[in-house]
């Protein structure tokens, strides 16, 4: 940055040689640049063992961890927690950069798909991921059927981005596909995550504390 003082001086020099002088420079209010908080290795940790603790008061396992781009503007923590067949219920819990969090309530059994796709629940911790999906999947299958619902968040609140639904295939039913994305991002389209889908509940944004005192329903 030139000050005034240097600025004069400069002019100076630069009219003896026919030159127009550089117009001062205003000074600048931007805040330094800063890594971003989902690439906070603290925070990482703090949430895995948040995670970690609920997916035990649940007597669930941690199947999937780390990042995914669920918002226009930041990475979001993300977790999957789900048993097997014999434990009827799962959940991914999610955490946004302001550490707000949110809980979403599955039913697993034979004809369940995890998102991500990754991990059987064994005893050591999956490795931290960093995909590139902008929704999170809770997809429910049934004889002939299924229903699919890809999730976002979108002003702080978690939406409905896309939907697929198969009543059943037998009765020559064809698959409704629903999208509520602008090229593939909520841009305020995504609407409220409708009853009677493949997601059971959503409790959040939330402390965690709330969703210790709001365990899913089995």
């Amino acid at each position: 940055m030139i000050s005034s003082r240097t600025a004069a001086v400069l002019a100076l020099a630069l009219a003896a040689c026919g030159q127009p002088a550089p117009a001062p420079q205003a000074p600048s209010n931007a805040a330094p640049s800063r890594p971003p908080v989902a690439d906070d290795p603290a925070l990482d940790e703090v949430f895995r063992a948040e995670v970690q603790r609920q997916a035990i008061e649940l007597g669930l396992r941690v199947r999937a961890w780390g990042t995914a781009p669920l918002a226009v503007d930041e990475p979001i923590r993300f977790a999957t927690v789900a048993a097997d067949d014999t434990v009827e219920t799962g959940a991914y819990f999610l955490m946004d950069t302001r550490g707000r969090w949110w809980r979403v309530d599955f039913t697993v059994d034979g004809r369940s798909r995890l998102w991500p796709e990754q991990g059987d629940g064994g005893p050591e911790a999956p490795p931290w991921l960093r995909l590139d999906d902008r929704t999170l999947t809770v997809w429910q299958g049934w004889r002939g059927g299924y229903d699919e619902m890809q999730l976002a968040l979108q002003d702080g609140e978690l939406r409905l981005a896309r939907r697929g639904h198969l009543e059943d295939a037998r009765d020559s039913d064809v698959p409704e596909e629903s999208d509520y994305t602008d090229d593939g991002v909520c841009g305020g389209r995504c609407i409220a995550i409708p009853e009677g889908g493949a997601v059971n509940a959503v409790v959040g944004p939330a402390d965690p504390a709330v969703l210790r005192d709001n365990p899913p329903l089995s």
